[in-house]
């Protein structure tokens, strides 16, 4: 039976943009993955409809803290003529109790899209926040990836990636997917009484 553990406190986190740390941030939210769900109908079936997994999408993370400098103003500034938004890597981190790493969610080409300043009140004496709101994602990488270490163990973070392409011979790959590919339209024209040209 596998043992239990408890859960893990929200409170302790660290953001790190292209591996640095820009400031305490106080609140992170938006981690979230969603699959789409889509209907099917086949003929003949009158019960019910199909459901098929659709592609995934990912929220946009939203990210406040304490009003300090001007990194987070300048990122988004980026590009505001020209279109030539500076994508960066951001990694978040929620911590153990004992500051030791729980888990990371990554972001892979992350782009401010949204920056909101403080709320001025006469009468408060609260500190000013800013917030940031990123959308990530674009070519073949996934937009947000979450990982969790070895239990025990503080192993790094690349010990079970997925093999990179440098590791995968595509030119083999495509001649087996060329060649079930042609089986199978083999199989079907012999189904449909035709033979193979």
């Amino acid at each position: 039976m596998p043992e239990l553990s408890d859960p893990i406190p929200l409170y302790n986190f660290v953001v790190k943009i292209q591996d640095m740390e820009i400031g305490w941030f106080t609140e992170c939210s938006g981690l979230t993955v969603e699959r789409a769900v889509l209907a099917q109908p086949e003929g003949g079936i009158n019960d019910y409809v199909p459901q098929l997994p659709g592609p995934i999408s990912y929220s946009k993370i939203t990210l406040k803290r304490g009003l300090a400098d001007n990194v987070l103003w300048d990122w988004f500034r980026q590009g505001w003529y020209d279109g030539k938004v500076e994508r960066r890597h951001v990694t978040i981190t929620l911590l153990n109790p004992d500051h030791t790493e729980a888990r990371h969610w990554d972001m892979t080409n992350a782009y401010p899209v949204r920056w909101t300043g403080p709320d001025f009140q006469t009468d408060s004496a609260q500190v000013g926040v800013e917030t940031l709101e990123l959308a990530a994602g674009g070519g073949s990488e996934q937009a947000l990836v979450q990982r969790a270490l070895d239990e025990g163990s503080n192993a790094a973070r690349g010990d079970r990636a997925a093999p990179q392409d440098s590791e995968i011979d595509l030119p083999a790959l495509a001649e087996k997917v060329y060649a079930l590919l042609k089986q199978e339209l083999s199989v079907e024209r012999e189904r449909l009484g035709r033979k193979w040209s």
